[in-house]
């Protein structure tokens, strides 16, 4: 099985077939994220650090902040912003951007032995992650009133909802979506009362041209604490169960070109208060035999929700679905160099099986019990090429990577992603 890793000629087949699927920010950003942790699981091997800071992002990210941001905050006419926000999502067309950075502090304890097997805890005081992806797509679907309520957030009034899919036809280019009769058929009085609510929702309005491209956001920012990890081995078996609470945010987004036009803002303030805690727990079960290995494990298995916002105007775009892992490598040692072909695949809702494939490979040397060494990893899935070299001097590991896409994604051009992390051991 370890001897023909033959996973690699199956993303060659997978690679190339073409399906129409949907663009879907927030599946977009289920997969990147788990692709990450993929990374974060092969630094990890049995190595407990103390401290850990790390980030990723695209070259172009900032850019793009920059740009939308100008548009938000620039003066002028109406049609002025509107002619800037046109070319501002023309020059993005179909590219998608993510940014990610997590920072988390543990400490890692003695092991000892209990009913025949060797038990290794470690507590992970906190684990703070936060990401968020950006991309721009045009939507083929002719605009319809119910088209029209997808590029309305959940936390509109279902009233007023309804009245502005009744007044579908009224509407011209430009037009605010909430007007005199709109407030009229959701039953508020005209006056302070419709002015006040107009004035809420101004941001809202009917699109120019509807054959620009829709552009798509998600964030989401979590926190594990005081998860208790005990990995266990006996024999050629080993497992890890690892309870924990956490705590998740999150908001997603889809707005046509007008809506940077008159919105100073392009995710409402209160978004933070979105958010849900949970008891959960990761499972993993593997066995080991000379230089082979392999394990299956299944991460953020919910058990109960703790607390959630008594503000929560929405259920969270992410949810709570497990993530499954399957992973297998082997280990080769040539003189002074180890080398480690392995290959896996993981597996969430929101993204199929194909595009969690992934294989590659470790090369490397070290010596003083792993305190100094020196390693470089290739591997490959269905959208990237990832190349990351490895440092470790006594105390410290640094790591960078990039991934670099070789297809497209929905349709979507990808954009090179380039991370770094930073481990202080104890």
């Amino acid at each position: 099985m370890f001897r023909r890793l033959f996973l690699l000629g199956i993303f060659v087949f997978v690679s190339n077939m073409s399906a129409f699927s949907a663009y879907d920010i927030v599946d977009r950003y289920k997969l990147t994220e788990d692709r990450n942790k993929t990374i974060d699981m092969l630094r990890s091997r049995g190595r407990y650090f103390l401290l850990e800071v790390g980030g990723a992002a695209t070259t172009e990210f900032e850019d793009i902040k920059n740009d939308a941001e100008k548009i938000s905050k620039s003066e002028g006419s109406d049609l002025d912003k509107f002619d800037k926000a046109q070319d501002f999502v023309l020059k993005w067309n179909n590219k998608e951007h993510f940014l990610r950075a997590n920072v988390g502090l543990q400490i890692p304890f003695f092991s000892f032995w209990a009913f025949g097997a060797k038990v290794v805890p470690n507590i992970e005081l906190f684990n703070i992650n936060m990401g968020t992806i950006f991309g721009m797509q045009p939507d083929p679907r002719t605009l319809t009133a119910a088209i029209l309520l997808e590029y309305i957030p959940d936390d509109v009034p279902a009233g007023i909802q309804t009245a502005i899919a009744a007044n579908f036809s009224s509407y011209s280019g430009g037009d605010a979506l909430v007007n005199d009769s709109v407030c009229t058929a959701a039953g508020i009085p005209l006056g302070t009362a419709c002015d006040a609510v107009k004035a809420e929702y101004a941001d809202y309005r009917f699109p120019r041209d509807v054959t620009l491209p829709v552009i798509h956001g998600y964030a989401k920012a979590e926190a594990r604490v005081l998860g208790l990890e005990f990995n266990i081995y006996k024999d050629n078996f080993f497992g890890m169960i690892k309870p924990y609470t956490l705590t998740r945010m999150d908001y997603a987004l889809k707005r046509s070109a007008d809506y940077f036009i008159t919105s100073k803002k392009i995710v409402p303030n209160d978004w933070t208060e979105q958010w849900e805690a949970y008891a959960m727990v990761d499972l993993k079960f593997g066995y080991k035999h000379q230089r082979y290995s392999a394990f299956a494990q299944i991460e953020e298995i919910k058990i109960a929700t703790v607390k959630e916002s008594s503000k929560k105007k929405k259920e969270l775009a992410f949810g709570n679905s497990p993530l499954f892992r399957l992973h297998g490598e082997a280990k080769y040692n040539f003189i002074f160099l180890d080398l480690v072909p392995f290959a896996g695949l993981h597996k969430r809702s929101g993204y199929g099986f194909a595009d969690g494939l992934y294989a590659g490979a470790d090369a490397g040397f070290s010596f003083w019990n792993e305190r100094m060494g020196l390693l470089a990893r290739g591997m490959v899935d269905k959208n990237y090429f990832t190349f990351s070299p490895r440092l470790t001097l006594l105390f410290l590991q640094l790591e960078l990577a990039a991934k670099l896409p070789y297809n497209d994604a929905d349709g979507v051009k990808l954009a090179s992603i380039y991370s770094g992390n930073v481990r202080i051991f104890f």
